[in-house]
């Protein structure tokens, strides 16, 4: 199926289901790379990014919009939440996750709290609040990727809202390969307790 996935890409917060803090220190600059990932040779990946906000404790907000073009063949949608590091021009990897694109196109409209996994341990790393939609239509092409410059203060930390609440509750991901140590899964039934992961 071809067409435009639209992301909004709302906040992030490094307290994990237990409440302790994933992240291991607060107020960095952070965004989010989102990319989707195809089989099909010739394929490119398109990629997007956030601007960079500073982390209001463990959370940090956004509430921005991405497009990325959906082409046949696309398989994965990897969201990497990133951190610049202090004094270097480099970045580096705070948490990530993927979901199959073919579960996201059956599930929307989607607005929830994913499950963020650690890089290389696959430990849970807390959650980023995703809200989705598809448009049929020929893909648009996706700008090139920038984290735009100049943090600014991310809003005042949201209640937590892991517990239920009007979000519609916690959905949780498996890592992926390139990132992670596990691969995408499904989305899953936020009911269940124990989502079971899809691996290739």
């Amino acid at each position: 199926m071809r067409g435009n996935l639209r992301i909004s890409v709302k906040d992030a917060s490094g307290v994990t289901s237990d409440g302790a803090d994933a992240w291991g220190e607060s107020d960095m600059d952070m965004f989010v790379k989102i990319e989707l990932k195809s089989q099909t040779a010739g394929v490119k990946s398109p990629k997007q990014a956030t601007s960079t906000v500073t982390a209001d404790g463990v959370r940090a907000t956004w509430n921005e919009q991405l497009v990325l073009p959906v082409h046949e063949g696309t398989e994965e949608l990897r969201v990497i939440l990133c951190k610049n590091k202090k004094g270097h021009f480099n970045t580096g990897v705070v948490a990530a996750a993927g979901i199959y694109v073919q579960d996201i196109l059956r599930a929307v409209p989607i607005d929830k709290h994913f499950q963020l996994f650690k890089p290389g341990e696959g430990g849970d790393a807390g959650f980023i609040r995703l809200a989705m939609n598809f448009s049929q239509g020929e893909p648009v092409a996706a700008p090139a990727p920038v984290a735009r410059s100049g943090a600014r203060s991310g809003a005042s930390p949201a209640k937590d809202s892991k517990k239920g609440g009007g979000l519609g509750g916690v959905l949780k991901l498996g890592a992926f390969v390139a990132v992670l140590a596990g691969a995408a899964v499904a989305i899953t039934d936020a009911n269940k307790k124990k989502p079971k992961r899809r691996r290739r």
